[in-house]
C-alpha cells in the first residue's frame, strides 16, 4: 500500500455549513448510525463543491 504525503495548510479548506441531525437519523443507543453518516458527509461534500462551483452531474453534453 503506497503512502501519499502532501504539504497543505488547513487554511486552505476553509468551508462551513449547518447540517440538523433528525430524530429518524439516530439509532437506538441515542448514536449516529453509520449509514447516515455517511448521507451527511455526502451532503457536506455537495454542499462544499458547489460553494466551489462545481456541479456534480455535468448536463451539457
Amino acid at each position: 500500500m503506497s503512502t501519499l504525503s502532501t504539504n497543505i495548510e488547513v487554511a486552505h479548506f476553509v468551508f462551513e455549513t449547518v447540517m440538523r441531525v433528525r430524530n429518524t437519523e439516530i439509532g437506538l443507543e441515542q448514536h449516529l448510525t453509520v449509514e447516515n453518516l455517511v448521507a451527511l458527509l455526502t451532503e457536506a461534500r455537495f454542499r462544499f463543491l458547489y460553494s466551489k462551483g462545481i456541479k456534480e452531474v455535468n448536463t451539457e453534453y
